[in-house]
Order: structure tokens, then C-alpha cells, then sequence
């Protein structure tokens, strides 16, 4: 029987039917991506010893030798651009805001067939170094108020070239699906006294079902409404800001990182999917809300009935993705 799951952050609705997961389908199986050694290049931009082929970088690591590890630059074809000011006018009916800010690209690794799959626990810590610094300055832009940190892997989830890098963008404005969101943990503070987060963390842990993973500062779930199979969501349990976190605590998410895909690999193998962080608007810093990643694995389309009604389909139980990659060896 299809069960209707309302996600309590965003109020978004999902039908989990597995039942559809007999359908026929032609898209993504686990072994369509078996062997990402087919993604090496010898005339990549991002790859070492072509940095003159992208915009002066705004930071690296350098390993030992004084070779980059991971480097950013500003993104020659950016969604927000900078600008001295932020306009905003009305048209009638219709608001307009110039789209002042900043659009970079972090190249995570020199290699050009690193990824997810197959990175060290020394390569995660590397690139979540260079995401903090970077959104630590991005974020005290003067016009920032919110910024976005996502990666898409693979032309599936909406990448355009294949060496491993992630994006990260200065915002004016704090869009309505965060702010929704925020909204939502906010009342649930006033009302309740303590984090939606908070209480998240401590039902699921009751239940247990949909809980892949857990270390001192971080709980992997497979959210109760989860809009995509297989998607999964790394909270952090703590109240520092994402800029905020100490080198310890990157050191113990990089290993999060490491465990999780991990088991993706031995249960999915190789797939498109999405990272995206949820951090804390520049306006809203308050203990209420816990910033976190979703990981969103791009297995399926979404077509007219999600377009038309907003309520996505979902073909796998978040218990049964959740224990299949609990059961998975690493």
C-alpha cells in the first residue's frame, strides 16, 4: 500500500510506493559506471599543470612539493556575479534583484579520475578544508546572505565537466525552500523549547531503521520523507556554524564521508548524485537549526506528476535503503 510521508523541515510531500519498482526502466543500474578509470583525460582545465586554462585561483592546499592537492577560482560562466551593490525594484506585479555575488569552483582533487568512490579518508579532510575556507569567505561577503555549497556528479545530476570538483556560490537573497525550512525549526523551537533537529536525531535513534551510521559529532539517516531512493542525510549534532568547526571535527566528518560511500559503492556501485549543505543564513545563526549535507543519488527521473502536483515518487523504502547500507561490509 503507497504510504504519503510529509517531510517535518519543508513540509514537502513524498509517495513511497515500491511497488513501482517493478516497473521496466532503461535508466541507471549498478553497472553503468563499473569502472570510472574511462573518465581519464589528458585535456582537462581543472587537472594539474593546466592552471593557466582557468581564472587566477582564490586558494589551494599544497602538498609536500609545493603542488596544489585543491585549488578554487572564480567559475567563468557563474549563476551570480559580483557587483558594488545589491538593487532591488519592483515592476508592477513583479520584484526584481540584481544578482550580485560570487560563483567559484573547488577543485577537490589533481586527479582527474579521483571521486567519492574512490578517495582516502586524507582526501576528504583536504577538500572539506578548502569548503570551509571558502565558505567562510563567501559568507562574510558584505551582501551576502546566504551561500550555497553543492557538487553535482556525473552529466546525471548536472555536471559539465568530469574532474572532480564541487561549487560554491554568495547569495542576496535566502531562498523560499530554505527559508521554509528555517521557518519550519523555528516554530518548532518556540512551540517546543528544543530543535526539530534535536528531536529528529533522538526518535530516529529510538527507531534505529533509518539510521546508517553515527560518530561523536555526526548521525548519517535516510530521511523519513526522502524524495529520491537511496538519499541520505549527514547532520551534525553539535551548534557550531559550518565556518565555525574545528579542524578535529573535519578530520571526523571527512571519515563520515569515507564510511558512507563506502558502502554506496558495494550496494549501488558507481552513480550520479548531488551533495548539497544546508548552513545557516547570515540573519539567522540561532541554536535552532543544525547545519548539514544531503546526499541525493540521481537513480530515477522525476516527470509529470511531480512537475504537476509537487509530491515526488519514491520506489524504496528509506528502511530498507538505510539497511541495506547498514549491512554493507566496508
Amino acid at each position: 500500500m503507497p504510504q504519503i510521508r510529509r517531510d517535518p523541515f519543508t513540509n514537502e510531500e513524498v509517495v513511497i510506493v515500491v511497488e513501482r519498482s517493478k516497473r521496466p526502466s532503461h535508466w541507471l543500474t549498478k553497472d553503468n559506471y563499473k569502472d570510472d578509470t574511462y573518465r581519464k583525460s589528458n585535456n582537462c582545465f581543472f587537472c594539474r599543470g593546466n592552471e593557466s586554462s582557468t581564472p587566477p585561483e582564490s586558494f589551494r592546499i599544497n602538498d609536500m612539493d609545493g603542488d596544489w592537492i585543491v585549488r578554487s577560482f572564480p567559475n567563468k560562466f557563474p549563476i551570480f556575479s559580483p557587483n558594488s551593490r545589491v538593487v532591488q525594484e519592483r515592476e508592477g506585479l513583479f520584484d526584481v534583484t540584481n544578482g550580485t555575488g560570487t560563483h567559484e569552483v573547488i577543485v577537490e582533487h589533481y586527479k582527474h579520475d579521483k571521486n567519492f568512490f574512490n578517495m582516502s579518508v586524507e582526501e576528504f579532510k583536504y577538500m572539506i578544508l578548502a569548503y570551509r575556507e571558502r565558505y567562510t569567505v563567501l559568507y562574510n561577503e558584505p551582501f551576502t546572505q546566504y551561500v550555497s555549497l553543492f557538487k553535482n556528479y556525473l552529466k546525471e545530476a548536472g555536471a559539465s565537466i568530469n574532474h572532480p570538483h564541487s561549487q560554491i556560490i554568495s547569495l542576496p537573497i535566502v531562498s523560499n525552500k530554505v527559508m521554509m525550512e528555517l521557518h519550519n525549526c523555528k516554530r518548532f523551537y518556540d512551540d517546543r523549547g528544543e530543535s526539530l533537529h534535536e528531536v529528529v536525531i533522538r526518535e530516529e535513534k529510538k527507531r534505529g531503521d533509518r539510521v546508517i551510521l553515527e560518530s561523536d559529532s555526526f548521525i548519517v539517516i535516510t530521511p523519513f520523507a526522502s524524495k529520491y531512493k537511496y538519499e541520505t542525510e549527514i547532520i551534525y549534532k553539535k551548534d557550531d556554524l559550518f565556518q565555525s568547526i574545528p579542524k578535529s571535527t573535519i578530520g571526523e566528518l571527512s571519515e563520515v564521508f569515507f564510511n558512507l560511500f563506502n558502502r554506496y559503492r558495494k550496494v549501488l556501485g558507481i552513480f550520479p548524485f548531488n551533495l548539497i549543505l544546508h548552513g545557516h543564513p547570515k540573519s539567522m545563526e540561532d541554536i535552532f537549526y543544525k547545519w548539514h549535507f544531503h546526499i541525493v543519488p540521481r537513480l530515477s527521473y522525476h516527470a509529470g506528476f511531480e512537475l504537476s502536483t509537487g509530491v515526488y515518487v519514491n520506489d524504496v523504502l528509506p528502511e530498507e535503503a538505510a539497511k541495506q547500507l547498514v549491512s554493507s561490509d566496508i
